[in-house]
């Protein structure tokens, strides 16, 4: 299998930071296992995710359009998660994974002192238990 070149990809993608940008986000999107290419031929496992990308791109399996279109409904959907959270803390709306991570975080607490207790009891009984040498 040939090499990719930078070269290969700023033909399809001119600006070489919309390179980077799509190639990073489809690059991600492979190690998440989302699979836009149509045609699974270039699929190589050794092949690390990057320069999987970058083959896609520059064998225009993947379009700059549907990389940019797939980019920006992820960052749109991040920044909507990121308002909801916002606006929870601000109006003091509980959240339910908050609510779960906290509570679950409270259960590990209360383990955690109750081995610690029953350990600190343990370990004074059996030192209370020893004759004493004088």
């Amino acid at each position: 299998m040939a090499r990719v070149t930078i070269d290969d990809c700023t033909d399809k993608i001119e600006s070489r930071f919309d390179l980077v940008l799509f190639s990073a986000h489809r690059a991600r999107q492979l190690l998440e296992g989302i699979t836009l290419s149509h045609d699974a031929s270039i699929e190589d496992r050794s092949e690390k995710k990057t320069v999987h990308a970058l083959r896609e791109i520059s064998q225009v399996q993947v379009t700059p359009q549907e990389l940019l279109d797939s980019l920006t409904k992820k960052l749109q959907s991040e920044r909507i998660h990121e308002s909801e959270h916002v606006a929870a803390q601000k109006f003091n709306i509980p959240n339910q994974d908050n609510d779960n991570q906290t509570t679950e975080k409270q259960n590990n607490k209360n383990q955690n002192e109750q081995q610690s207790e029953q350990h600190f009891v343990n370990f004074t009984d059996e030192t209370l238990d020893e004759p004493e040498e004088a």
